[in-house]
């Protein structure tokens, strides 16, 4: 599949990668896969079949959907209270 755009999936990928100090060379190995066509898919913005994304995954050590979903940017909503701390009556906690 082709996607014109640059893939957060491979930035996802190449991100572990380095953490956890592997090559892309020895990923393309680990997946049985051949490094020219890892670095066609890397350059060229091709997503891998689901088997080899699976696969990816799994020797980096995390789950298949953190490579391919973008994190959710959740935002913290603050409430006010909908009454003072004043206007509590006293016995209304016992």
């Amino acid at each position: 599949m082709r996607i014109p755009r640059k893939l957060p999936f491979w930035d996802r990928v190449k991100t572990l990668l380095r953490a956890q100090k592997i090559t892309q060379k020895e990923l393309a190995a680990l997946v049985n896969l051949n490094y020219s066509t890892l670095k066609f898919w890397l350059c060229y913005g091709y997503y891998p079949d689901v088997e080899t994304a699976c696969d990816i995954a799994h020797i980096l050590g995390v789950p298949v959907e953190h490579l391919i979903n973008p994190p959710v940017q959740r935002k913290r909503i603050y409430h006010k209270p909908r009454i003072q701390k004043d206007q509590v009556p006293e016995n209304s906690f016992h």
